[in-house]
């Protein structure tokens, strides 16, 4: 983390934004340019939600699923729109929303860089 004041910012978090940001950005330029639709594949591909929880006496357990990653791949084969950036995108964007996930839930714990 680095530490600037009363402001604290995840290294590993600003890199990967910028990364993910680079990538987006040059695949909407392949897409002719409508680099918004890729953002949208993306951000719709990072959704997980809960497709069935239990608990008993203690215990929880949860399925996850990515939503938003099968409705993109739903709709990209489906309406005969198909593109390579935007699977690309879509991809990242699954990644990203296991990533998250997988730190959301503790089962991915990260070693901060401190500077």
């Amino acid at each position: 983390m680095l530490h600037s004041g009363d402001t604290t910012v995840d290294l590993v978090a600003l890199i990967s934004f910028v990364v993910i940001f680079y990538l987006l950005l040059r695949w909407g330029h392949r897409y002719k340019g409508n680099t918004i639709k890729i953002f949208v594949y993306y951000f719709i591909s990072m959704y997980i939600g809960v497709l069935f929880s239990h608990s008993s006496e203690g215990d929880v357990f949860t399925l996850w699923f990515p939503y938003g990653f099968a409705a993109a791949l739903i709709y990209l084969f489906t309406s005969g729109q198909y593109h390579p950036s935007k699977m690309k995108a879509s991809i990242v964007g699954l990644m990203y929303g296991g990533y998250s996930l997988a730190i959301e839930e503790g089962f991915l714990d990260l070693p901060h860089i401190y500077l």
